[in-house]
C-alpha cells in the first residue's frame, strides 16, 4: 500500500529571535502528519544559524499527533546533540497530558509561560 503524500499545510512555525543566541519558535495550526516534516525544515534553519537558546511554544497548536510528537522529540535532539538548551512552552492541559502519558514530561523543560522560559 502506498503512503500518501502529505499535503500543503497552513500550520507553520514562527520563528522569533530573541537575543542573538535565543529564538522563539511558535507552533501555529494542526502538528501533525502533513505539517511536522515542513516544520522541521524550518526548525534545522534555526538551528543551522548557530542559535543556542530555544524557545519552543505549543500552545498555538489546534492538534498535535504522533507525528507532531516525533517533531518535538527530533527538536530536542538535534538541540542537545549541539549541547544546546531547549524550553517547551505549553499550558493547554491536553498536550500537558499527552507529554506526561508519553513520558516527555520527564525529558522535556516544560514550563506554562513564556515569561518562565526566558528565566530558565
Amino acid at each position: 500500500m502506498e503512503m500518501p503524500v502529505p499535503e500543503k499545510s497552513e500550520a507553520r512555525l514562527v520563528g522569533t529571535r530573541l537575543s542573538p543566541t535565543r529564538c522563539l519558535l511558535t507552533v501555529v495550526g494542526a502538528l501533525d502528519y502533513y505539517s511536522a516534516p515542513e516544520m522541521s525544515h524550518d526548525f534545522h534553519q534555526y538551528i543551522d544559524d548557530g542559535l543556542t537558546d530555544y524557545i519552543l511554544e505549543l500552545d498555538g497548536a489546534t492538534h498535535i499527533d504522533s507525528s507532531g510528537l516525533g517533531f518535538v522529540i527530533s527538536v530536542y535532539h538535534s538541540v542537545r546533540a549541539r549541547d544546546s538548551h531547549l524550553v517547551v512552552v505549553v499550558s493547554n492541559t491536553r498536550y500537558l497530558n499527552l507529554l506526561s502519558k508519553t513520558r516527555l514530561d520527564q525529558v522535556l523543560t516544560i514550563v506554562s509561560t513564556r515569561a518562565a522560559a526566558l528565566v530558565v
